[in-house]
This record gives C-alpha cells, sequence and structure tokens, in this order.
C-alpha cells in the first residue's frame, strides 16, 4: 500500500477546503449521528455546529492521521480522543475524507476509539 505524499499541513488544508459530496449527504450524516452527540455531551448539536466541530478537531494539535483502504477506497482518517479547544466534551471524534473523489464521507463519534482505524488490515499512520 502506497502513503500519500502530502505533508500533515497539506492533507488538512485539502480536508478543510472539502466538502460533503452534496448537502443531502451531509445532513444525512447529521441525522445519522446526532443522537451519539446528544448521548455523550448532552448538547443538541446543529447541523452548523456539527460543521463547525469540524474545524475544531482538524485544529487540535493531538490528532492521529491515518491513510486506509475501506471497501476499496483510499481514505484518510483524522481522530482525536478529545477535541482541545472544547475542553473533553467532545471524545472519541473521527472525520473521513474519500480520496479519490476529494469529499468528507463521515464524521462521528467512535465508540471503539482508535481501534476503528487501526484494525483495518492496510492503515498507515501518517501523524500520531
Amino acid at each position: 500500500m502506497r502513503k500519500p505524499i502530502l505533508s500533515e499541513k497539506q492533507i488538512i488544508d485539502t480536508i478543510r477546503k472539502s466538502s460533503w459530496p452534496d448537502a443531502p449527504y451531509e445532513r444525512k450524516e447529521y441525522n445519522k449521528h446526532r443522537g451519539d452527540w446528544v448521548r455523550q455531551t448532552g448538547i443538541v448539536l446543529s447541523p452548523q455546529q456539527f460543521m463547525e466541530l469540524q474545524s475544531y478537531l482538524l485544529d487540535t494539535p493531538k490528532k492521529v492521521i491515518y491513510f486506509y483502504v475501506h471497501k476499496n477506497r483510499e481514505n484518510i482518517g483524522i481522530y482525536a480522543d478529545s477535541v482541545q479547544a472544547l475542553g473533553k466534551i467532545f471524545r472519541n471524534i473521527g472525520l473521513i475524507y474519500e480520496i479519490e473523489h476529494g469529499v468528507r464521507t463521515g464524521f462521528w463519534r467512535i465508540k471503539r476509539g482508535r481501534r476503528y482505524f487501526e484494525e483495518h488490515l492496510n492503515v498507515v499512520i501518517i501523524k500520531e
């Protein structure tokens, strides 16, 4: 498996400039996972806050960046045990970016934490 040639900063900048495949997809992802945020924090996130939280994840220095293949698609996974800018309110957060299409495809609280990414057979840790 090849490792992306981009630096950590280039990867984060690329993801920051990306969006969801389309508005209905983003809404579907938000609706699918908003209950996780409520159960975890007691806070109901608006769709706008859902997007802002992704920015906080990209900005937190204590994130791990993974390159892995899932369902024959190359992805970059960003993961943080907690988002530093928000204290420890939001924990075990992951954001998935699909390289081929240049879009975000997932953002949720990962119950298994880092193991979700590290269980893939062909994972490369870009930054730890």
